[in-house]
């Protein structure tokens, strides 16, 4: 697989586990996601994955070629996803958190 890819449509109350986003995303996959619920919060645009406007398919097809285009690019996506992942979304990286805010709260 070259691309991850989580299109979504619109909806007032979309909510989703973007697992599948996260195993892109820690494979050093680049993403390419509507820009929507926790996809939001969890893609940075051109630096993690690239968000499109959710329903917009001809969006989601500029993305993807976008991608096979610039192959440096799906390259510095993908790494900078699976850095993000390491860092802040594994088992250690929860335990990291949590024993911060406790230190912050003593």
């Amino acid at each position: 697989m070259d691309v991850g890819v989580a299109p979504y449509p619109s909806s007032a109350n979309f909510y989703f586990s973007p697992l599948k986003v996260y195993e892109y995303m820690a494979a050093a996959r680049p993403v390419v996601a509507s820009q929507v619920g926790q996809l939001e919060k969890l893609i940075e645009p051109e630096v993690t994955g690239l968000l499109v406007p959710p329903g917009d398919v001809a969006a989601l097809a500029a993305g993807l070629e976008r991608i096979q285009r610039e192959p440096e690019l799906g390259s510095r996506l993908g790494q900078a996803a699976r850095a993000q992942v390491l860092r802040n979304h594994t088992w250690d990286g929860a335990v990291r958190r949590i024993l911060e805010l406790a230190r912050l709260q003593l």
